[in-house]
């Protein structure tokens, strides 16, 4: 006889082994109680089934023990005292009838319980263990060496084999019965366990990724690749309008999903329904469903389609297709999944929008929407670095507000904040995408220009110089500028923003409103 088998680990083997043990004091109890209580209806006295039972006790004990000391053979250990179980069970039904003893319900109560506690493989072959030791037991009380069978169940007389073979039957049927319940009953542990297990592996890689792709990329390659659907999509939106989708199959690999753009298109019926009624929908198909979803999924059929929700208002959606012939059915557990791996979604999709906002407001200034000053310093830090291994010109120009505290006490300084919003759309667009404006500070402003010589430079400040003058209307807000150019006037951030910064007052003094080029020259010695 093995062991009972670890099922998988649904129940550690310690509590299983130790529900084993109660039972066994069920058991004993309940036979000594029998026969204190009905010696003459059981045929047996406590005292003549004393000596089996110590026996028994001893065993049982000596394996705890021995499984305490020796852990390694725990196993093997709990094995033999089910084999000594079945000995003892069988040894108290013949002494006091057979088939037809008062006790006769433990095998059928051993039998049910090892099946359900250890495993229905287990409670299989401790049937087959019982039934041997009946059969042993009648062919040596045929043989004469054991006393013939006498119980009440059957009037006195001793069982026939017919009976024998009745009871056999019936404790293989048994195990079988209980065998098969308790498979399906761990199959469905083991399903529902794989599933936390997977919803855990992810819940921790969401932990790890920061941005809304990453995110959108592990949701749906557990989706997909766990819960093993043919295809996915992870839809952001809301109400009327959807923003982005993500597509994946099932023969893709984890986190190579494709986001296709789908901003200002119509959500569509489905997508509606969902993020209205804030439950999931089940479709047979999209249909003539306008959006772009039915465009990301054509051919879809037997669709779940989960809303994500955060604060109470939808985000977006967890699409999966069952596929199969129409109306096929998705189970129960394969829904729940969906629902809890779209809550998760919801909350990392959230958390990954407040935190991408939260360093975009570190690195971006409020007021202007332009770089801030840390930005600033990183990107020239960053572009006099690729200037030095390059030999690249980089140029920096300075802008100043000319009598901007004049305007803050004419005007007021709601109107001062909107003539440094006004500058700060003038310099985001008159840029190119590589270069870098920033507020350097009150109402001072500084572009980076990477690979740009002097003269591309003084140009760009001349035009942004009038810009800004037609761009605050009838107040005709003028700014002086200065322009200095690594390697020519400086050979670090710091020499170059000094230089700039010089020629910029330089242009205060001369009269305001003009741009100044920077006149310094690196020595050769320095350069070198």
């Amino acid at each position: 006889m093995s062991a009972p088998e670890p099922t998988a680990d649904l129940v550690p083997l310690a509590n299983r082994t130790g529900l084993l043990y109660a039972f066994r004091l069920v058991m004993v109890v309940t036979v000594l109680a029998v026969s204190a209580v009905m010696p003459e209806a059981l045929g047996a006295s406590p005292r003549s089934l004393a000596p089996s039972t110590a026996i028994y006790i001893l065993f049982v004990v000596s394996t705890e023990l021995v499984q305490r000391a020796a852990r390694a053979r725990r196993l093997l250990l709990v094995g033999a005292a089910l084999l000594a179980d079945g000995v003892w069970i069988c040894s108290v039904v013949t002494s006091t009838g057979g088939p037809g003893s008062l006790l006769a319900f433990l095998i059928v109560l051993h039998i049910v319980a090892v099946t359900l506690v250890a495993s229905y493989r287990t409670g299989l072959k401790i049937a087959v263990w019982h039934c041997l030791l009946f059969v042993a037991a009648y062919y040596c009380m045929s043989t004469n060496l054991l006393p013939e069978w006498r119980a009440p169940g059957f009037g006195g007389a001793t069982p026939t084999d017919g009976a024998v073979l009745g009871a056999v039957v019936t404790f293989l049927a048994l195990a079988m019965a209980t065998a098969v319940f308790s498979s399906l009953n761990e199959r469905e542990l083991r399903r529902r366990r794989e599933e936390l297990r997977n919803l855990a592996a992810m819940a921790g890689e969401l932990q790890e990724v920061r941005s809304a792709d990453q995110v959108v990329n592990v949701v749906l390659s557990h989706v997909l690749h766990s819960l093993d659907f043919p295809r996915a999509a992870v839809v952001v939106g809301d109400d009327d309008e959807i923003r982005s989708v993500w597509v994946g199959n099932r023969d893709q690999a984890s986190g190579r999903f494709p986001c296709l753009d789908a901003t200002t298109q119509e959500a569509g019926q489905v997508l509606r329904n969902a993020w209205e009624e804030r439950s999931l929908q089940l479709v047979r198909g999209l249909g003539e469903d306008s959006s772009a979803l039915a465009a990301a999924l054509p051919d879809a059929k037997n669709l779940v389609v989960v809303p994500m929700v955060a604060d109470g208002w939808p985000i977006g959606a967890l699409v999966v297709e069952q596929g199969g012939a129409w109306g096929c059915m998705v189970t129960r557990s394969r829904v729940n999944a969906l629902v809890e791996f779209a809550a998760h979604a919801s909350l990392s999709l959230s958390n990954a929008w407040l935190l991408a906002e939260v360093e975009r407001l570190a690195r971006v200034d409020e007021l202007t929407g332009l770089a801030n000053r840390r930005r600033f310093e990183e990107a020239l830090e960053q572009e006099v670095a690729r200037a030095a291994r390059s030999g690249e010109p980089l140029s920096v120009v300075l802008f100043d507000v000319d009598h901007f505290k004049r305007l803050n006490d004419t005007h007021g300084h709601q109107r001062g904040d909107a003539v440094l919003r006004v500058i700060g759309e003038v310099l985001a667009k008159s840029v190119r995408q590589v270069d870098v404006p920033a507020r350097y500070g009150g109402e001072e402003f500084v572009l980076v220009l990477p690979n740009c010589p002097t003269n591309n430079a003084v140009d760009l400040a001349e035009q942004v110089r009038r810009a800004i003058t037609v761009g605050t209307g009838h107040l005709a807000v003028t700014v002086s500028a200065g322009v200095a150019t690594m390697h020519g006037q400086a050979q670090s951030g710091e020499e170059l923003i000094r230089a700039a910064d010089e020629v910029l007052y330089e242009s205060k003094h001369a009269g305001r409103d003009r741009v100044t080029v920077s006149r310094r020259r690196v020595s050769p010695a320095s350069a070198a």
